[in-house]
């Protein structure tokens, strides 16, 4: 798993404890997380290397830093993304098998541990339940108690994502 991030920016932050977590829980199953940052007017290696300090034994993976934006344009560009956090799992014959949040993996990781990802129909599944998640965050901003409806249907449908911290 690659997770392109920022550490300065505050949506990376609020998933490394999840991202943590994910490399506590796979680690044993041959699963290895590398959050990934670079160079730019708002983020230097002194910045990362602060932030590392100040957070580094929170995480609980490797944080690879690079002094130019080559790698983050490539990977991005290639997957036709422009949001971050953004991560990418490689499965063990080495082919990426999913592009997508963080807060996917739980529902991504399992299958492509197990070899029974299923590819862009799988991708797919998963990135509807994002869309359903963020129905149920509409519904819940013009009526709470829809909105509570709504995610107690959701919770039912979709655990592993209704427990995201989103």
């Amino acid at each position: 798993v690659q997770t392109c991030a920022l550490p300065i920016c505050g949506p990376c932050i609020v998933m490394m404890p999840h991202v943590s977590a994910l490399q506590d829980e796979y680690r044993t199953k041959g699963v290895t997380v590398i959050g990934f940052t670079a160079k730019d007017p708002n983020n230097s290696e002194e910045k990362v290397d602060e932030f590392v300090k100040e957070r580094g034994k929170k995480l609980h993976y490797t944080l690879a830093y690079a002094d130019n934006r080559d790698t983050y344009e490539a990977f991005m560009k290639a997957a036709k993304r422009n949001g971050i956090p953004c991560s990418f799992v490689i499965d063990k014959a080495g082919k990426i098998a999913f592009i997508g949040h963080p807060m996917l993996l739980d529902d991504v990781l399992p299958k492509v541990v197990a070899g029974t990802w299923k590819g862009k129909d799988d991708a797919a599944e998963v990135e509807k339940g994002q869309d359903e998640m963020h129905d149920v965050m509409t519904a819940a901003r013009k009526d709470p108690e829809a909105g509570l409806k709504a995610l107690a249907e959701f919770q039912a449908k979709r655990p592993n994502l209704a427990k995201s911290i989103f």
